[in-house]
């Protein structure tokens, strides 16, 4: 179900020329990076206003991606290498040929990312010029939708090794893996919020995919949102006001939305016909 993640423009928004790292945007270069299913294989970004969109310039055939603060672009090309992309310019920080999903810290000192070097999917972490790549998951089953918190202390992952995909939490060096949540339902793609005290992910365990809070230790969980639509892929917005995310129902057309960050005031961002899936990142 989880698939390479991303969004879509909303239907008869312009697209913007390129020019500087984000095409140019009318709305500078903060938003949010989606990956546009429509055959171009560009990374784009949207205002988390909604409105047009820009591609990114240099990132032709680029999927999952995530962003720091000075607007550099981490993301995985066609050959499956974390790439740093400024100014359209690429330098590849991994080179095992199956690397995807990197997250970021605003900073762009500490990359979280997924790799499939050992023959499963791996969480790994490594530096912002990409030495110390490391194995932090270390299990035979599927580890993967890794986020890193804000200060880069913290990994959190989607991990099916106990029979279904549930959240877990790890030091950036590797060490104190924890199981935060044990639930029959599925619990997945977590992501820090900005004051690095909650974790926020996507579960069904009320029936649709909905957004969920809980603490680093796995406490206090309470549901975000309630509308009827499945939720999946929330992030959030480094001042910690909004939470994006994308929203599919029974196999629809996936469009991005956004909420305050106790889950009211839902508003949708696009409306495109295109099938997409977004990366979760830090969002600007």
């Amino acid at each position: 179900m989880y698939k390479k993640l991303c969004l879509l423009v909303a239907t008869g928004s312009i697209c913007i020329g390129c020019g500087g790292v984000f095409g140019g945007s009318s709305f500078g270069t903060r938003g949010v990076l989606f990956y546009r299913a429509d055959g171009n294989n560009w990374l784009y970004r949207i205002s988390t206003n909604g409105g047009g969109t820009s591609n990114v310039a240099g990132t032709i055939n680029a999927f999952e991606a995530s962003m720091d603060q000075d607007f550099n672009v981490y993301t995985s090309f066609l050959d499956n290498n974390i790439t740093r992309v400024t100014n359209g310019t690429s330098i590849e920080l991994t080179s095992s040929g199956n690397d995807f999903r990197p997250c970021v810290t605003p900073d762009g000192t500490r990359i979280a990312f997924v790799s499939h070097r050992d023959g499963n999917d791996e969480v790994y972490t490594m530096n912002g010029d990409g030495s110390s790549q490391t194995n932090v998951s270390n299990d035979a089953g599927i580890d993967t939708f890794a986020a890193i918190s804000r200060d880069g202390s913290k990994v959190v992952f989607t991990s099916n090794r106990d029979g279904n995909d549930e959240i877990y939490i790890v030091d950036f060096d590797g060490s104190n893996l924890t199981r935060l949540t044990n639930n029959a339902a599925d619990d997945a793609t977590p992501a820090f919020t900005p004051d690095g005290t909650h974790v926020i992910f996507s579960s069904n365990r009320s029936g649709t995919y909905q957004i969920y809070s809980m603490d680093t230790t796995g406490g206090n969980v309470t549901q975000l949102t309630t509308s009827a639509e499945d939720k999946f892929h929330p992030s959030f917005k480094v001042d910690g006001t909004v939470i994006v995310y994308y929203t599919a129902t029974g196999g629809a057309t996936r469009q991005l939305w956004r909420c305050n960050a106790d889950g009211t005031g839902e508003v949708q961002l696009t409306t495109d016909v295109h099938g997409a899936d977004k990366m979760a990142s830090w969002v600007y």
